[in-house]
């Protein structure tokens, strides 16, 4: 009897791919608050320096950064600590669960989650639609046309995959085009409001995978043409160089 061993040399060191979204909270879960309308020195008949001085300022929860250095998988929290008056006029630094834009005086990453994954991750992206109390989904894609995404689970305090796509097999053999080595893997990106998402596979065949809500989440959904029945459906096309 055989057996296959894996044993990895010479860990990552440096980080392939990066991404910003609502993984562990939505935007909703911190209550925002604005602070109190300033109005501070600036140089004389300078409108848009005093306009911003003025203008309340939005504090609220930081999006989480993802991170990918080949099959590893790390999932930080922002944590921000802003500037807050004291009595005598002074400021003195005051931690919170996140800060946006100004006002911040320092940060910290907090590690929410590790993973070593079986296969490294050739492109990563973050499916959201912005709003206020959905959470985003991670989705990753591997050789040689494989699609994950993930999403936070607030019951293993970790990351747990909501759907899987594998477009390889006998099935998908017309899209290698008689080729079975690529210069490169699959590529992932997401649409800016999370209609949908597309994946360059096979050096030059776009899949669109359109997607779907599932309760408090989105995932990427893909449903056959062929089929009777869904919410929706995949479309392939081959692009000419």
């Amino acid at each position: 009897m055989s057996y296959a061993a894996y044993k990895m040399m010479h860990w990552p060191t440096g980080v392939d791919h990066c991404a910003a979204g609502f993984v562990t909270h939505s935007p909703s879960d911190a209550a925002a608050f604005f602070t109190a309308a300033t109005v501070g020195p600036g140089p004389e008949g300078d409108i848009d320096s005093a306009a911003a001085a003025s203008r309340p300022r939005r504090l609220g929860p930081s999006p989480n950064l993802v991170v990918a250095a080949a099959n590893v998988l790390e999932v930080y929290a922002v944590r921000a600590e802003t500037a807050a008056e004291d009595g005598g006029g002074g400021t003195q630094p005051s931690s919170s669960s996140g800060a946006v834009l100004d006002g911040i005086s320092g940060a910290r990453l907090e590690l929410v989650c590790y993973y070593r994954l079986h296969g490294n991750i050739e492109s990563m992206t973050v499916l959201s639609d912005g709003a206020e109390n959905r959470r985003a989904t991670i989705a990753l894609a591997f050789k040689d046309a494989k699609i994950t995404c993930l999403e936070f689970d607030d019951a293993i305090h970790g990351l747990r995959t909501s759907s899987m796509h594998c477009f390889e097999g006998p099935e998908w053999q017309h899209l290698k085009r008689g080729r079975e080595s690529f210069a490169w893997g699959p590529v992932i990106k997401a649409d800016p409001l999370g209609r949908c998402g597309a994946a360059l596979a096979y050096g030059l065949q776009m899949i669109i995978l359109k997607a779907a809500q599932v309760i408090l989440s989105l995932c990427w959904s893909y449903f056959m043409s062929k089929s009777l029945h869904g919410l929706g459906v995949s479309y392939q096309s081959t692009i000419h160089a």
